[in-house]
């Protein structure tokens, strides 16, 4: 068996998440920050959102993929304090105020000038 198919072997075996395994840390410094109202861009299936709302008033995640926002909406369907919005990015329009936004591995699924000019 040669090198690669150890470590494909060894990841199947042992699945990591660089989103998981900084969540908590993420949810702890917008916590502590004070933050009652949270901005969550690129939400997933909601993992983040779950750490943030145990230490913010209000979390609202939006996720520009159909299957994946389904999923975190029936997931806090029953949490008052948070909102799933099925949207893209760049037609992403809100009223509302945050103070903290996150954007846990979101900005790499972005057009990198664009985004960044905006």
């Amino acid at each position: 068996m040669n090198l690669l198919s150890r470590i494909d072997r060894f990841n199947r075996r042992h699945p990591w998440s660089h989103n998981d395994f900084y969540g908590g840390w993420v949810a702890d410094k917008v916590g502590s920050s004070g933050a009652r109202r949270v901005l969550d861009i690129g939400c997933g299936t909601g993992n983040l959102i779950d750490r943030l709302r145990t230490r913010v008033d209000h979390v609202t995640g939006i996720e520009p993929d159909p299957a994946t926002a389904h999923f975190a909406a029936t997931r806090f369907s029953k949490a008052e304090s948070v909102v799933i919005e099925q949207v893209r990015f760049d037609q992403f329009r809100s009223t509302g105020e945050w103070d903290a936004i996150t954007l846990v591995a979101s900005l790499h699924h972005l057009p990198l000038t664009e985004t960044c000019a905006s």
